[in-house]
């Protein structure tokens, strides 16, 4: 998941609605064997077996006849969007595929269905979603996707013990006292080499796409609203300030180089060489399923989080940032009878069932099934950890108010890539904070003239 940026697809149509039957005869009409092709992002081996253990298993048991057969894509979110659309145009399209902010490029490419006639067929509508779930499926006023996990607020976890070791009390709510924290937190060894530091994140994460870092600074300021429409934000002057923070944050670590060089060691909630837990990193930004790696990786960790930093520490700023999630959609090109059987694990997946996965959905999206799933996802938590139990909230709670989403636009992911290049071009020295951000700003205006415009 980077942890991030975690798992599956979005939506799919058909334009006749008499292709379909109702949700509940789907299984029953499907009387010979079928299988039904899934494309996702691959996250690494722990994530995906999660995925096949709460998910593709037990619903092959309840659908004797029906085999789920998961594509694990390498390569982050691109990948997966190019072999769709290449599958697609190809006659041999994936039957559900996993898509997080991209949506809108795919929606524009013709490659994934509306989901209008499979909504009004099945009597779902918008009111049964939370609202930031339901509208980060929706392009130019339709769904193309069926929410597939709201996902719990990030939050920042900690390591209490290294803290303490640092001479620091309690936990940022600010971003200057994460800042000042970072700083202080800041030691190197004999040789001079870089042993431990305070916040950490990834190349180019600050701002990058739907990077979790980026809904702690307390809002989305990449993204506005012009006469409706959304449209690139860069240059507000608040992430000249950001920029200009994280480069003195990465000088004192010893510089970006130096930095990443470091960090590329460290291989996460996925590894027993997980620098939070060891102590070389004070705090991180991710989300609740982090606990399922230090509990495998590292079951001495006694690990805890709490709200993410924000300007003024205030949780109405967390709820002012978007949503980040991701979707089931179907692509374009698929027969009925594959059709029907991939609506009908999506309904099964994401609607039905949706309280059930707490280790693979990251929150259901579906109104009445939400304090549900905050139970069973709170109860995966083993015992041995029960102190654990009082953090959750941080997870769960911000969710529940938040409204805005990242814009389902064409311009997207060149937007966000744009953004990360502009965050190591800064944080490498070569350019100024402003220079970095105009240069985005021209980019993609010349984007959009060209065919990328919402």
């Amino acid at each position: 998941m980077t942890k991030k940026s975690f798992i599956v697809g979005t939506g799919v149509l058909a334009s006749l609605s008499v292709l379909f039957v109702p949700v509940q005869q789907v299984s029953a009409a499907s009387q010979k064997p079928i299988t039904i092709k899934m494309m996702i992002g691959d996250f690494g081996a722990v994530a995906d077996k999660q995925l096949l253990d709460y998910l593709v298993k037990p619903y092959e048991k309840a659908h004797p006849g029906v085999t789920i057969q998961v594509q694990f894509v390498s390569g982050g979110q691109s990948n997966v969007d190019t072999k769709t659309i290449l599958d697609v145009n190809s006659g041999s399209p994936p039957n559900v595929v996993a898509v997080f902010n991209d949506l809108g490029e795919l929606a524009q490419k013709g490659v994934i269905m509306p989901l209008t006639p499979l909504y009004r067929q099945s009597h779902i509508t918008a009111k049964d979603f939370i609202p930031a779930s339901w509208k980060e499926t929706v392009v130019n006023g339709v769904s193309y996707a069926f929410p597939a996990t709201s996902n719990p607020a990030y939050a920042l976890w900690y390591n209490p013990q290294a803290m303490k070791a640092a001479g620091i009390a309690t936990p940022p709510k600010t971003w200057n006292q994460l800042y000042n924290d970072s700083i202080k937190a800041v030691k190197f060894n004999k040789q001079g080499k870089l042993v431990r530091v305070g916040w950490q994140w990834g190349d180019g994460s600050v701002f990058g796409g739907a990077g979790a870092e980026a809904m702690a600074f307390g809002h989305d300021y990449t993204w506005g609203k012009v006469k409706g429409k959304w449209v690139p934000t860069p240059l507000n002057p608040h992430n000249i300030e950001i920029l200009t923070e994280m480069k003195k944050l990465s000088d004192a670590y010893g510089g970006y180089k130096n930095y990443s060089k470091w960090i590329a060691s460290d291989q996460g909630w996925g590894s027993s060489v997980d620098y939070l837990a060891q102590g070389k990193t004070l705090f991180n930004v991710d989300g609740f399923w982090d606990y399922m790696g230090f509990d495998q990786y590292n079951p001495k960790f006694h690990y805890m989080a709490t709200y993410l930093p924000t300007p003024h520490g205030l949780l109405k700023e967390q709820t002012d940032n978007y949503a980040i999630s991701w979707s089931a959609a179907l692509p374009k090109g698929q027969d009925p009878a594959h059709l029907k059987a991939a609506w009908d694990f999506v309904m099964w997946a994401f609607d039905t069932h949706s309280y059930q996965l707490e280790l693979t959905t990251n929150g259901s999206t579906v109104v009445s099934q939400q304090n549900a799933w905050d139970k069973v996802a709170a109860s995966a938590v083993p015992k041995s950890h029960a102190y654990f139990k009082n953090s959750f909230k941080y997870f769960t709670q911000p969710v529940k108010y938040i409204t805005e989403v990242v814009p389902n636009v064409p311009i997207s992911s060149f937007y966000g890539t744009q953004l990360t290049n502009a965050v190591d071009a800064v944080l490498y020295g070569k350019k100024t904070p402003k220079q970095a951000l105009q240069d985005v700003q021209q980019a993609v205006q010349t984007q959009m003239l060209i065919g990328g415009s919402n």
